[in-house]
């Protein structure tokens, strides 16, 4: 019995000494793609609510928290101009960044990054079979990247970037709902878009509450406790 609390613990250590890691990827990542440490803390906080409202267990829900904001790890191996571009970008340059999700697997190739690669690898596929990088659709995308990809596409909505203002919740609300174009309801797992649909105004404030830069050092401190 007391090896087998040995071991446990054993693991425990493992997986934070992870954790850790995978906290200090993230801010790398953000830092490269001149977004904000409440960006990716958004996203895994919105993204573990929904997990929640799915059905999740806790450790699944564990780590999608923790592991969603990794999303776009792979972007510290795109040229830096081409993410802060503010004019439309080439075919050629859109392949570029597509690329991020591949390069991304190169970080998080091992056992205890799973979930990780999982949803830096597919968190641009469509549920209708339209995203990337592969053209996968319905169940062939792991939840997780399922979930991770409509919590980071409201947050980008919702956000000012170099080349585009913030939206309101509304305008967010509808295009994910109703679609514009670029973004499309086909794109989503039909039971996360009614969880999104559900429980809207509560994934509102999550991003609000999120939002004063007080929150930029949660994310580190927070990983730094695991």
């Amino acid at each position: 019995m007391k090896a087998f609390w040995m071991e446990k613990s054993l693991t425990r250590e493992v997986k934070n000494a992870y954790l850790r890691f995978a906290t200090k990827l993230s801010i790398i990542a953000e830092a490269h793609d001149d977004i904000t440490g409440n960006h990716i803390y958004r996203v895994g906080k919105i993204s573990r609510f929904i997990g929640e409202k799915f059905g999740l267990n806790e450790e699944k829900l564990e780590e999608i928290e923790s592991f969603a904001p990794l999303h776009d790890i792979g972007k510290i191996f795109t040229d830096r101009s081409l993410l802060r571009k503010t004019e439309s970008l080439s075919d050629e340059e859109f392949e570029e960044i597509k690329m991020h999700t591949i390069y991304a697997v190169k970080l998080l190739d091992d056992p205890y990054f799973e979930t990780a690669k999982n949803i830096a690898l597919y968190h641009h596929e469509k549920y209708d079979g339209s995203g990337y990088p592969f053209g996968l659709k319905n169940g062939e995308i792991p939840i997780e990247a399922q979930i991770v990809s409509l919590a980071d596409i409201y947050d980008a909505l919702r956000s000012e970037r170099t080349y585009k203002k913030g939206f309101s919740h509304e305008t967010a609300y509808r295009i994910i709902t109703e679609g514009d174009g670029r973004v499309e309801p086909s794109h989503f797992h039909p039971k996360i878009l009614v969880i999104f649909k559900q429980y809207h105004l509560e994934i509102k404030e999550i991003y609000d509450s999120l939002s004063s830069k007080t929150h930029f050092h949660k994310i580190h401190s927070k990983g730094e406790g695991r």
